[in-house]
């Protein structure tokens, strides 16, 4: 068991070595909760855990969900699985066939609400830190391109440096985001021939 603090990068490694494909972000979160309990002892995370307050992020009366709490350090971590199709053969001889994602633009908003969701939890709860993880085998998503968008949408970009005047919505169906807190984040090589890489942010 590692006794060491909280090392993302590090657990995401490992995970690769074992795993490198999911069939769907639910399967995503569960083997990243099983790596962190491999890591860091049993219960030592939750899924789906619901913190005691009711979000601002979400509006209204509503409470959220977070993806996974790093119960030995009280950090919440988010994340986001889009992809396009491929057929994908795993270690274990298995093939994984996965869809195609539409609404890219969608997909780089709900990273940032997810940035919202991780950092409301941090200032209610005393957390020392967040992570969302944005993982997919979509080009679009590191180079962007927004010519086909009615609106334009280069507020929500996944890059490496934060820009403060993300905010707004792409949609009249979601909720307009604002104060996003600042993050640190970078893209990491996940499967370059399958073309995977993972956007990992702190806040």
């Amino acid at each position: 068991m590692n006794n060491n603090g909280f090392d993302i990068i590090k657990v995401l490694d490992n995970l690769k070595e074992k795993r490198r494909y999911f069939s769907s972000e639910a399967d995503f979160q569960l083997a990243l909760a099983m790596q962190i309990e491999r890591e860091y002892g049993e219960n030592s995370v939750i899924c789906e855990y619901v913190p005691g307050y009711k979000s601002r992020v979400e509006g209204g009366e509503s409470r959220i969900h977070l993806d996974l709490l790093f119960c030995n350090e009280n950090i919440p971590i988010e994340l986001k699985y889009r992809t396009k199709k491929a057929e994908l053969e795993e270690k274990n001889n298995y093939t994984i066939s996965l869809t195609t994602h539409s609404a890219t633009d969608e997909g780089s908003y709900g990273f940032w609400r997810d940035v919202c969701r991780a950092g409301e939890y941090k200032k209610n709860s005393k957390a020392p830190k967040g992570y969302i993880i944005f993982l997919t085998n979509d080009g679009w998503y590191r180079t962007p391109d927004y010519s086909k968008c009615k609106v334009d949408y280069t507020q929500f970009n996944l890059n490496d440096e934060y820009k403060n005047n993300r905010s707004g919505t792409v949609s009249k169906n979601n909720r307009e985001l604002s104060n996003i807190p600042k993050t640190k984040a970078r893209w990491y090589e996940w499967d370059r021939e399958k073309g995977f890489y993972c956007f990992v942010a702190e806040v």
